[in-house]
């Protein structure tokens, strides 16, 4: 308790009863030491870690936990910690429906998997998928975010709808015009086959149509997915 380690690596340990590194320093801040490691460590009861300061990152990877350890009001350096200990501390707010302090760790999580995907340097589903649930609703924690762009693609589409209706559209770039109209005459057919949005789909904006649709579903369904985590318990 309030105990201050400059330097610290615990492995292969066991601890069998309750633990308690409430209030206790590890390493010094400002000053770039080795990452508090607790390699291999098993605790086999609680393990306490309320209010702790890890100035040179946490590596809990490798411990065995039988019960969630509590990580309350912890100052842990996110630049030298890695993702796994992210996710274990996140879980266990979680455990408890501390949804607020679950959702911090939980973007702490996913700025280290951008890391890791970041040093692939390949371009993968993996990573568009990532980049497009960071900025439409940064994982699940922002509600603003993609009701705005529900408002957003509705009103666009509006505006589309009374473009084309107003015959304004085809008057932007009239020399495109029969490019545009041959692409759209083919894309209209493709989308009218498209189960079963096909019959609800605007005549002579049906590609338009589809497309919006499936923006407009994305992002309702992230903003569902927003409100229940930002609501939970």
């Amino acid at each position: 308790y309030k105990t201050k380690f400059n330097q610290f690596n615990l492995s292969r340990s066991i601890f069998e009863d309750f633990t308690s590194f409430e209030e206790c320093e590890f390493g010094t801040k400002g000053v770039n030491g080795s990452v508090i490691k607790f390699e291999f460590a098993t605790f086999l009861s609680f393990a306490n870690f309320r209010k702790a300061k890890f100035h040179n990152g946490l590596d809990f990877e490798q411990a065995n936990l039988k019960e969630s350890p509590n990580f309350l009001n912890a100052e842990i350096n996110e630049q030298f910690t890695n993702r796994e200990t992210f996710r274990i501390i996140k879980d266990s707010f979680d455990k408890i429906g501390n949804q607020i302090d679950a959702n911090k760790y939980y973007s702490y999580e996913m700025r280290k998997y951008k890391e890791e995907l970041k040093a692939a340097k390949t371009l993968s589903t993996e990573r568009l998928v990532f980049w497009f649930n960071e900025n439409v609703s940064k994982f699940g924690s922002s509600i603003g975010k993609p009701f705005l762009l529900m408002l957003t693609c509705a009103v666009i589409y509006y505006l589309l709808v009374l473009g084309y209706e107003g015959n304004c559209l085809y008057k932007i770039y009239e020399p495109a015009n029969k490019y545009i109209s041959a692409f759209m005459t083919q894309a209209n057919i493709f989308s009218k086959g498209v189960p079963p949005y096909g019959r609800f789909l605007k005549e002579g904006m049906e590609f338009v149509t589809l497309i919006f649709h499936a923006f407009f579903l994305i992002f309702t369904w992230h903003f569902i997915v927003a409100i229940k985590r930002c609501t939970k318990r």
